[in-house]
């Protein structure tokens, strides 16, 4: 029997890569488009044997590019979503309404046998919010296109590297209160990435066409529910304060003046809205796919003691400033000048807190020295996570020694000739 060909958008997130994992377990080949594969392909490649998966790098809104990945297709699956809108055409219209209604218009013209489109739950009550009706728009526009497509609806998505119970975690372990929006009353049933991609690998596997499907977890809690429980796991005593309307909203604006907002005023309208199964439609409960996965257990697995003493604190602020002052967040996001090596080249200001560096000097190619480092060899960058403070500042300790060092070099350099000229 010849092996399915899935055609999956979104491949490097954490539904993704679960995902590429049970479905070339289960002999499917896998092809992987992403925007950037020097950045997201030694990601992807990890996931699965060389044989069942093949990554393309093209611009999802390059319809002539993914078109031709449509004529080998038997199952289009698309996990592209953002949370907040960014700059390069990231808006909620473009990524929730216009590119799933490109993926329904090539389905239906290649004829593809499934095409299964990742939403979100609530969207129909949240009418104002941006985000919820760019996913619901999103959802008619695919229902118009390709009648058959299976559209899912899971609650929030947890893992060992997700953007929920982990930054929580860390907020809540540096943080000496933590607010609490709408009383902490908004309802949610968290379902674990493995219990999600368990759901889609059963709608492949059965063939089950034309339907919107709730994926939730077992258990439903409050958000105040959620951060006493992780309290607990981190070992961790805080105060959880209800915060007024108009101070969630300043500081929704104020936060989402990050580079990567911890809140946006659309999320905090979001939070109005309970997150949690309807009645309207179909839970994995009601199709045989219940979820297995408990909330505390599995995040017991992966949570740690992200202590936040005072030495600790101090040796972060003291890191941040050191980077201030020397100009440094823009030396870490420097190319690498290896092109044959496949290591990320963007780790930035935003790394810097969770990233240590280690400094190898290696021939510079000529034409590509970095000037900040004044003519000298520039060093590769090797990053693999560390969080621990003093990894932090052993590298700013080096990093300021190779910067003084060079320049000194420089200075007794130009004198040397100075004098050897006379």
């Amino acid at each position: 029997m010849k092996a399915k060909n899935c055609l999956i958008f979104g491949g490097s997130g954490q539904i993704g890569r679960h995902l590429i994992r049970k479905l070339t377990k289960n002999n499917y080949k896998v092809t992987i488009v992403t925007r950037n594969l020097h950045q997201k392909g030694y990601i992807i490649k990890t996931q699965a044997n060389a044989g069942y998966i093949d990554i393309v790098e093209a611009n999802i809104f390059d319809e002539n590019k993914i078109r031709k990945l449509f004529s080998k297709a038997d199952i289009c699956i698309n996990l592209i979503g953002i949370l907040y809108e960014s700059g390069k055409g990231n808006s909620f219209k473009n990524i929730h309404s216009i590119f799933p209604s490109i993926l329904a218009k090539l389905c239906k013209e290649y004829k593809v046998n499934q095409f299964i489109h990742l939403s979100a739950l609530g969207i129909n009550k949240a009418t104002d919010s941006e985000y919820a009706k760019s996913k619901l728009e999103g959802e008619l526009n695919i229902q118009k296109n390709f009648p058959l497509a299976t559209i899912l609806r899971p609650s929030v998505v947890y893992s060992v590297d997700d953007n929920f119970t982990t930054s929580f975690m860390t907020l809540l372990s540096r943080l000496p209160f933590f607010p609490l929006y709408y009383n902490g009353d908004t309802k949610f049933t968290p379902i674990h990435c493995s219990d999600l991609t368990d759901i889609i690998y059963y709608i492949i596997s059965k063939n089950i066409h034309s339907k919107i499907v709730e994926c939730v977890g077992p258990e439903t809690f409050t958000l105040k529910e959620i951060l006493n429980k992780l309290l607990v796991l981190i070992n961790k005593k805080r105060l959880l304060i209800p915060m007024p309307l108009f101070a969630a909203k300043i500081s929704a604006k104020f936060f989402q003046l990050f580079p990567k907002p911890l809140l946006t005023i659309d999320q905090l309208t979001l939070l109005k809205y309970d997150n949690i199964a309807s009645e309207t439609h179909k839970t994995n409960f009601d199709i045989g796919v219940p979820s297995k996965k408990f909330f505390d257990q599995e995040v017991e697995k992966y949570c740690r003691n992200l202590g936040s003493n005072k030495r600790s604190v101090c040796l972060k602020f003291f890191v941040r400033l050191l980077c201030c002052v020397y100009n440094l967040p823009k030396f870490l996001n420097v190319r690498l000048v290896d092109e044959r090596t496949k290591f990320p080249d963007a780790w930035g200001w935003n790394n810097l807190g969770t990233e240590r560096v280690s400094f190898l000097p290696v021939q510079c190619p000529k034409g590509k020295r970095d000037r900040n480092w004044d003519g000298v060899e520039v060093c590769r960058l090797h990053l693999w996570a560390a969080h621990r403070s003093r990894s932090q500042l052993q590298l700013l300790c080096r990093v300021m020694f190779h910067k003084v060092f060079c320049g000194c070099l420089r200075k007794v350099l130009s004198l040397w000739r100075g004098v050897a000229c006379v």
